[in-house]
């Protein structure tokens, strides 16, 4: 009788250990989420960040580019009407 009742003791502290490792993995799970969930908004964060910087940068080489342009014409009207004025 005693050895039946060891047996059954052992059972109950293997189920009380097979518990708290469930519960230890589920805790460690939900933390495991809740990281990766924080990783992937700072991710989505900086990745808008960069197509924002990426965007005003391209608009500013197009602008520039315009401007250029627009140099570029005047200063060869103006290299122009020097030689028509010079003849």
């Amino acid at each position: 009788m005693q050895v039946l009742g060891e047996s059954i003791a052992e059972l109950k502290a293997e189920a009380a250990a097979s518990t708290k490792t469930r519960d230890v993995v589920k805790d460690i799970t939900v933390a495991i989420g809740v990281a990766n969930s924080k990783y992937v908004l700072d991710l989505e964060s900086t990745n808008t960040g960069i197509r924002t910087a990426v965007s005003t940068m391209t608009a500013d080489i197009l602008l520039t580019r315009t401007h250029i342009r627009q140099v570029t014409a005047v200063t060869v009207d103006s290299e122009i009407q020097e030689y028509i004025d010079g003849r």
